[in-house]
């Protein structure tokens, strides 16, 4: 390995997913029927909270290394060509002979209630991790997947957290366990802490922690916990904000949408954004995941995560920038909170909603992928797909063709943005990803 990893994630398991989305979940007792039931579950995808994670983190441009374990079939699974091809190759890999890689076994119902079974490798002892202490002491960053004293090769795992917290390497918890396996000791090694809002309970309540400030006396400084379609909370040394869903185009599957979350957290902090940006491009990561099945199915770039951003935050920082004194005096001379915001804060804030349109429809313009996907009437077709389709053949393509119909289909962005430009600087600027 040469240079310094981005982040270098450590523990858990690598494992292959088999998803099935009923219409409800039976009660106990009841029988769901479910025609294709088998051929749902024959479908395989790469998973495991580790990978899941690390990939949404590379996918973002960051180089991540990997310390786990996984079945002798790692290869012929097909999983090794899988994390050559989505960039995780600094790994290091205990091989549990005899036993196959893992297997996730999940149920969701409609609202996204679920039961989940894993096939999981029998309890083994002594499992050595042989990795060069300088891995961990030269990485930007760690996180520790799991937290439980259970976990295989526990001892170890937190030999690696130690090693890297003694280094001022910052370490990072995603914690995934249980009051029956409750490991303290990765929480004073930890700086940072991402979990559900059914984990964090499950922590206070083993910290013997409770009120209002039970969180942020916990000793990560930073912590996310994620609360589903509610959002997410995010406490940095003690301050609390609370971050909405980043809208996905459609949720077809809501499985990964932690791990995601977590990999663009940990991607913000590489960046060195705070934490409360943290939260929004974590959040923005998981509303790709959900909209396709598999947890690493729809992994966006980095690219694609500041577009979905600034379409999703930008009225926020305009909205942040309105003083709060102008809505009170407009309430003061007699207006309602509606008459206030119409008269008051919507015309201030014009600029951010021509800026919103003005993105949001060079986004559609330009977009090839879903436009390929979603229509398939040839009468329907956008120009980038039309474009392709006319002028790309089996033996040639038509350059020059195509270069012409590029410049036409640019003129309708360039006439937007000189009449518009400095509605779309003002909010580039002020829902851009900083801090």
């Amino acid at each position: 390995m040469s240079g310094k990893l981005d982040l270098l994630v450590i523990g858990g398991l690598l494992v292959i997913d088999h998803i099935a989305v009923l219409r409800e979940l039976p009660a106990p007792g009841e029988t769901a029927l479910f025609p294709g039931l088998t051929a749902a579950l024959d479908e395989q995808y790469f998973g495991g909270n580790n990978v899941n994670l690390a990939a949404a983190a590379a996918a973002l441009g960051l180089r991540v290394g990997l310390i786990s374990f996984t079945g002798a079939d790692f290869q012929s699974s097909g999983y090794r060509d899988y994390l050559d091809r989505v960039g995780i190759t600094d790994r290091w890999l205990q091989v549990l002979d005899g036993q196959p890689i893992a297997h996730c076994y999940s149920f969701f119902d409609e609202g996204g209630a679920s039961l989940t079974f894993m096939d999981y490798p029998a309890a083994t002892a002594g499992l050595e991790l042989a990795v060069p202490k300088t891995v961990v002491e030269s990485a930007r960053q760690t996180v520790i997947i799991g937290g439980r004293r259970d976990d295989l090769s526990a001892g170890k795992v937190l030999e690696f957290a130690a090693t890297a917290h003694n280094a001022r390497v910052p370490v990072a918890l995603a914690w995934a366990g249980d009051k029956s396996s409750f490991e303290p000791r990765y929480f004073d090694l930890a700086d940072t802490l991402l979990c559900n809002h059914f984990e964090i309970k499950v922590i206070l309540k083993c910290m013997g922690l409770r009120g209002a400030d039970a969180i942020a006396s916990l000793a990560p400084r930073r912590i996310f916990v994620t609360r589903g379609a509610s959002g997410s909370a995010v406490y940095d040394e003690g301050k609390k904000s609370d971050i909405p869903v980043a809208q996905p185009c459609r949720v077809v599957d809501p499985t990964g949408a932690g791990d995601a979350y977590a990999g663009g957290v940990l991607a913000g902090l590489a960046w060195d954004k705070s934490a409360e940006i943290c939260g929004r491009i974590g959040a923005v990561v998981a509303s790709f995941v959900v909209e396709k099945r598999g947890c690493q199915t729809n992994l966006p770039s980095r690219e694609q995560l500041e577009a979905r951003y600034r379409a999703t935050y930008l009225l926020k920082g305009f909205f942040d920038s309105l003083p709060s004194d102008l809505e009170e005096a407009a309430m003061i001379d007699g207006c309602n909170r509606l008459k206030a915001f119409y008269k008051i804060a919507l015309p201030l804030a014009l600029p951010g909603l021509i800026s919103t349109a003005l993105m949001s429809f060079i986004v559609a313009w330009d977009d090839y992928v879903f436009a390929l996907t979603l229509i398939t009437s040839d009468a329907r077709r956008t120009l980038p797909v039309a474009m392709v389709g006319s002028f790309v053949g089996e033996f040639a393509v038509k350059w020059g063709e195509m270069m012409s119909v590029s410049l036409l289909m640019s003129l309708p962005v360039v006439i937007l943005f000189v009449f518009l430009q400095k509605y779309l600087i003002q909010g580039i600027t002020a829902g851009a990803i900083k801090g």
